[in-house]
């Protein structure tokens, strides 16, 4: 059971862009955090046989659907900053909106009416099955939704991309809605 402080609190929250912002810059460190030895680790070559480079003899070569999974979280919880922020009724008695627990991140950027080039949604077609399955999972809940862990030495940039793109559009959306951060 939840008192009513931490009913108002879970209010405050949820309705508040600035959470769904400091969430996403706290996913966007740590996919850095992984991202870059991961890049770095795909565009050399491989090491000798029986070298490994990270404890546990897991190569960063492999982090690839794991930076993707933070990835595409740090950019659904950017999304959902901008459409709480624009939509007051995303929350309403003590939920979500059903549209904003979804992880379908073509979804969310047509609702936040933003449009990218292909190689950016390119980007966000495979962080989005990373968010969905293969992040967390070896296989997706149906066979038939088998679809591989792509990765590209680009990854990165992509994701920095977007995520300044995204970033700034939230900060409109901040300043909008007179929800302003200190510098």
């Amino acid at each position: 059971m939840v008192d009513e402080a931490q009913a108002q609190r879970w209010e405050n929250l949820a309705r508040s862009a600035e959470a769904w912002l400091d969430t996403a810059r706290i996913l966007r460190a740590c996919a850095e955090t992984i991202g870059g030895p991961f890049v770095e680790d795909i565009v050399k070559p491989p090491p000798p046989p029986g070298e490994r480079s990270v404890e546990e003899n897991v190569p960063p070569i492999l982090f690839g659907f794991v930076f993707q999974m933070l990835a595409g979280y740090t950019i659904e919880a950017l999304l959902k900053g901008i459409l709480v922020a624009r939509y007051r009724d995303a929350v309403t008695e003590g939920r979500l909106a059903t549209w904003l627990t979804k992880h379908n991140l073509e979804n969310l950027l047509t609702r936040a009416g933003i449009t990218l080039d292909d190689p950016l949604l390119a980007f966000i077609r495979r962080v989005n099955v990373a968010v969905v399955w293969s992040g967390p999972y070896p296989v997706p809940k149906e066979r038939a939704r088998m679809e591989g862990r792509l990765s590209s030495s680009a990854d990165l940039e992509w994701f920095e991309d977007i995520y300044h793109r995204l970033y700034v559009r939230l900060q409109i959306e901040l300043d909008r809605t007179s929800e302003v951060r200190d510098p």
